[in-house]
């Protein structure tokens, strides 16, 4: 009978040689070869080398490995949205290590493939998301596209956020995820709003690019995989997209021929405030600043 065990991530599998998937903490997702005579002790790993994934920066790659020789073989790539070789390569299948750089923010998947000894091993591909700094507002803008949230010191096994207070971003935001914390922390999500985050190290940050609408009593609850859904993150994502179809088009008709095109955050707010057409319903009075934004943002307002 196979005996397992979990040792810190790891799922130690006894009696088979057997490669394991999954993501590790600090070193991301991880393929380990298991052997029966020191199954402990051969590990392969596929990690990222840099402290910052930011667009417009090289990101390093790095495999890690007691298994491969070393007149193994590389084969890197990498997607971009899902778009092959969009990024730029600094130092394609020149070994261990593998340097992209990249002008956007996005999901970019690194893959990789070792032929050693005449076996090919495919790594479990990272998927990590590249987002840029919070920056000051300045003029004309009025639309932060990249939001910050603080994983408070002391936080350890417990909610990151309040139910009363959640985080609320919109679909084509980025929220850049910062870990004050002495431990580790992993957002965990069901790909809504966005993937699951790498493994945020202390002092270190990881990305969260909003794709798709959320609400934890809809679509379920995100959570920090380090502790299980007893550690749930509080969000809430609009889509501008659907808020425009609800409360706009009736009066302004579909998004596409919008007579409001270009409309900023502040006049839309200054038009719920005096069109007597607008005063009084509910559907546009009720919007939250950050539902403005959204709608604001579809219109192609900044």
């Amino acid at each position: 009978m196979l005996k397992r065990k979990i040792m810190n991530g790891f799922m130690i599998v006894a009696g088979a040689v057997t490669l394991v998937f999954f993501q590790n903490c600090g070193q991301g997702f991880v393929a380990q070869k298991v052997g029966e005579a020191d199954s402990e002790k051969a590990t392969t790993y596929l990690s990222s080398a840099s402290n910052q994934l930011e667009p417009g920066q090289d990101v390093e790659f790095a495999l890690t490995s007691d298994t491969v020789s070393g007149s193994a073989q590389y084969d890197w790539s990498h997607k971009f949205n899902g778009i092959s070789g969009f990024c730029t390569e600094k130092n394609a299948n020149q070994g261990l290590t593998y340097v992209v750089n990249c002008v956007s923010n996005g999901d970019l998947q690194i893959n990789l493939t070792v032929t050693d000894q005449g076996i090919v091993k495919v790594i479990e591909p990272v998927i990590a998301a590249l987002v840029a700094p919070a920056v000051p507002l300045v003029a004309p803008n009025e639309i932060q596209m990249t939001l910050s949230f603080e994983i408070s010191a002391g936080t350890g096994l417990a909610p990151w956020n309040s139910a009363v207070a959640p985080v609320e971003v919109f679909v084509g935001q980025a929220l850049r995820i910062q870990n004050s914390d002495s431990v580790s922390h992993q957002l965990k999500t069901n790909g809504r709003p966005c993937i699951s985050t790498m493994d945020i190290g202390p002092s270190r940050t990881g990305n969260c690019l909003i794709k798709q609408s959320y609400s934890r009593s809809t679509n379920g609850g995100i959570y920090d995989a380090a502790s299980g859904p007893g550690a749930p993150f509080f969000a809430v994502s609009y889509d501008g997209f659907q808020l425009y179809a609800q409360t706009c088009s009736g009066c302004h008709g579909n998004l596409a021929d919008s007579g409001k095109q270009g409309r900023r955050p502040s006049a839309i707010l200054a038009a719920r405030n005096t069109v007597p057409e607008m005063i009084g319903q509910s559907a546009i009075m009720n919007l939250t600043p950050r539902q403005i934004e959204a709608i604001s943002y579809v219109l192609g307002g900044r």
